[in-house]
This record gives C-alpha cells, structure tokens and sequence, in this order.
C-alpha cells in the first residue's frame, strides 16, 4: 500500500511539472511597443490609391551612470524619451508590402474598418519585426485593440524603435 501511495504522488508530481512547463512558456520574439495611430489622409472617397495613417510612438533610451561594482553606491539607472512619428503609407503603388492592421486575433481589417476605428487618436500595438506579437504579450489587453504590423514599406523590422542602450561608467 505504501508503494503505491508514493507511485500515485511521484506520478501527480510529474503532471504538475510539465502543465508548469507549458503554461510558463516566455515568449521568442520581440515585444510589442504601444503607440498612437490616426488616419491622417483617407485619400480619395472612391477607395483608390495610397492613404495614410500616423503613428506615433514613443523613443525610449537609456543609460547605467556610475560604477557597476559600487564601493558607496549603486549605480543609477537614467532614462530618456522623445516622440517619434511615422506615417504608414497603406495602399497605392508599390512593390514593397505595407505596413497593416488586424484585430487581437490576427484578423484584417479592411479600409473602411481601420477608417471608423482610427477617426481619433487611438492606442495601438505596433509590432516592429513585421510579425503578429506573441499572445504572451497581449494577455492584459482590452478586447477591442488593435495592431498594426509593419511591413516592408516601413523598412521592417525597425529595431530603431525599440529601447535603444548606452552604457556608460563614470563616477559620481
């Protein structure tokens, strides 16, 4: 009876481990940042030809100052922020795919889609690397968002976007 008492629990312990390991799984590809997006120019009524959208994003960088191994004290993390704003060309000619925008479940919208739901300065998702972010990163966010996947047109993936690091060491 005992053995099979510790059979039963080592067997409990194993199936724990691996749902752990599935559910704990981090994601592989580069995060998401948050941005603002608006139709700027809706081209022609007749839905022809290139139209705009401005995306607005923020530039994030930053900087260890002081030592790394401190005698005194520890060194400061110092941050900086700046607006980037990028216009998406969607539509009209070119061999380069655009950049475009799908729902929270990798669904396209169309023209008339993104024209209603961008009207007014709206907080996106924009993925960076040209690929739908992973579900990883989307967990906490309200139904209804959108993201905007940049593509070729857009020079993606734009690494510039994200965080950029400069470490410096000096005393304080």
């Amino acid at each position: 009876m005992k053995v099979v008492s510790v059979s039963v629990v080592y067997i409990f312990c194993l199936m724990g481990t691996s749902a752990a390991q599935e559910n704990d799984a981090l994601p592989t590809t580069v995060p998401p940042l948050i941005g603002m997006a608006v139709v700027h120019d809706a081209g022609l009524a007749n839905q022809v030809g290139e139209w705009r959208i401005r995306l607005t994003l923020p530039k994030i960088s930053w900087h260890i100052k002081g030592q790394d191994k401190p005698i005194k004290a520890w060194p400061k993390l110092e941050t900086g922020l700046e607006k980037q704003t990028i216009m998406l060309r969607m539509d009209g000619p070119s061999a380069l795919s655009p950049s475009y925008v799908v729902d929270l479940k990798g669904q396209p919208l169309n023209r008339e889609q993104i024209l209603a739901r961008l009207r007014h300065e709206t907080p996106v998702w924009v993925s960076v690397d040209g690929k739908r972010p992973d579900p990883y990163y989307l967990q906490l966010t309200h139904p209804e968002a959108l993201i905007v996947i940049l593509g070729a047109r857009e020079k993606a993936p734009r690494p510039d976007l994200l965080p950029a690091k400069k470490i410096t060491a000096s005393k304080n």
